[in-house]
């Protein structure tokens, strides 16, 4: 009989506790996850998050970034470039490694649409951010921008593109480079 009235009182003071207390998760704890996931590579994950807190608080020039970088990992281009084309002239700021690296994924996300020009600047301003190894890269990209601009035909561009190889190794140390630290 005394367990009976326990399990009673504990029923009705759970059941008068807000449903927010249960099962819900605060939205800073939401952001957390998203750069967890963003650190881990987890592109798709941390892109759903990110999304709807944007929706709900306007995040900042960075996190735009980091959608950015999501984006450009889910091919879709043309949003990676409308999310960096807004983010980027806001983070003055930042690193210039940091930058560099939100430039050269805007480049390559222009180079993917075929906005040789606009890639080319992208990779002019990260160049003067970059240092070491790095450099070769986007001197690279560069290059291969240049060719495209000055090259009319279609079918010519598609052959010059496919012909370039790209560096594995510096693309391995690029990539190595845009892992960010959770704040």
């Amino acid at each position: 009989m005394c367990k009976r009235k326990i399990l009673t009182l504990l029923t009705v003071i759970l059941f008068s506790l807000p449903s927010s207390s249960f099962g819900q998760i605060r939205d800073s704890d939401r952001l957390g996850m998203a750069l967890d996931y963003f650190n881990s590579r987890k592109y798709h994950e941390a892109l759903i998050i990110f999304e709807r807190l944007d929706s709900q608080y306007q995040l900042n020039a960075r996190f735009h970034a980091y959608m950015g970088i999501c984006y450009y990992q889910e091919q879709i281009y043309d949003i990676a470039c409308k999310y960096f084309d807004e983010a980027i002239p806001q983070l003055g700021a930042f690193a210039p490694s940091e930058r560099a690296n939100y430039l050269y994924i805007n480049g390559e996300s222009h180079v993917k649409q075929k906005e040789y020009d606009k890639a080319l600047t992208c990779y002019e301003q990260a160049l003067t951010l970059c240092k070491g190894q790095d450099r070769m890269l986007v001197e690279s990209r560069m290059n291969l921008c240049r060719m495209m601009l000055t090259s009319k035909d279609e079918h010519q561009q598609d052959t010059i593109q496919h012909s370039i190889p790209q560096d594995i190794q510096l693309q391995d140390l690029y990539e190595k480079s845009i892992e960010v630290e959770a704040e």
